[in-house]
């Protein structure tokens, strides 16, 4: 099973499996470094599906190698690579930014993302948040600076 795994994994790029363990830890609510079924529920609805309390059981379940009831990264990753086609690098950053668009306006509220990207993940500093965000562009002042993100996403990948 780890070999297989293993293959499955190398179907991605470094890139896609950061976009992964990125989605993973902002999924990961409670920073245990495991989702449950709860979690992982919030993952399919991010996703546009909705599964019962049974079948997310299931989900877990089918890639639960050491049966904790919770999927591990490494298990997440199986599971990604397992059920679903090629990952678009592009349209996966595009997704983690509409977490934070509910409105879809092309913009995100600066202090937003620099909470997150500073607390999840790989702990980011102000000034590589910065860095990062002034490929946006930006609207406002102060708190209420707002950044499009499409041109981030574009220099990052076009």
């Amino acid at each position: 099973e780890l070999a297989s795994r293993a293959r499955m994994a190398d179907q991605l790029t470094d890139d896609q499996i950061q976009l992964c363990k990125d989605a993973f830890d902002l999924f990961d609510e409670d920073g245990t470094g495991s989702i449950d079924s709860e979690e992982l529920g919030s993952v399919f609805r991010f996703l546009g599906q909705n599964p019962n309390t049974e079948e997310l059981q299931h989900m877990i379940a089918e890639v639960d190698e050491d049966g904790s009831g919770t999927i591990e990264f490494d298990e997440f990753l199986a599971m990604l690579t397992k059920n679903m086609g090629p990952i678009d690098p592009v349209e996966e950053m595009r997704k983690a930014f509409m977490v934070f668009d509910p409105s879809r306006s092309g913009y995100v509220m600066y202090n937003e993302m620099l909470d997150m990207l500073m607390n999840t993940g790989d702990n980011m500093t102000k000034q590589q948040v910065d860095k990062l965000l002034d490929m946006g562009d930006m609207d406002g002042i102060g708190d209420q600076r707002q950044i499009r993100y499409e041109p981030i996403i574009q220099r990052m990948f076009g």
